[in-house]
């Protein structure tokens, strides 16, 4: 998705930190990250929390013009993450 509409997402979906699970189970969603799509290429869970520490979700800047951006829900206990933004739209909606 285009940078502006992932980063408006984004910045609704950290109200939601640490109360959305990741779909389908019982594991909270601690923090979200937005970046370029093209970083999940090769995407390692335990490599990312390894480099990322955060204590709240937080951007990975890219081009923003001219590359598309994604989001994902990330749980730092499990090291599980899901990146189902339409999921993660619904939240916003519902």
């Amino acid at each position: 998705m285009d940078y502006q509409y992932a980063k408006d997402a984004f910045e609704e979906l950290k109200n939601f930190e640490g109360k959305a699970d990741l779909k389908g189970s019982d594991t909270v969603i601690d923090h979200f990250v937005l970046l370029p799509k093209n970083g999940l290429d090769g995407f390692d869970i335990t490599a990312f929390l390894d480099t990322h520490r955060s204590t709240g979700s937080f951007e990975i800047e890219g081009s923003h013009e001219e590359e598309q951006y994604t989001i994902i829900g990330i749980s730092v206990i499990k090291k599980a993450y899901s990146n189902d933004v339409d999921y993660f739209l619904r939240l916003l909606v519902w």
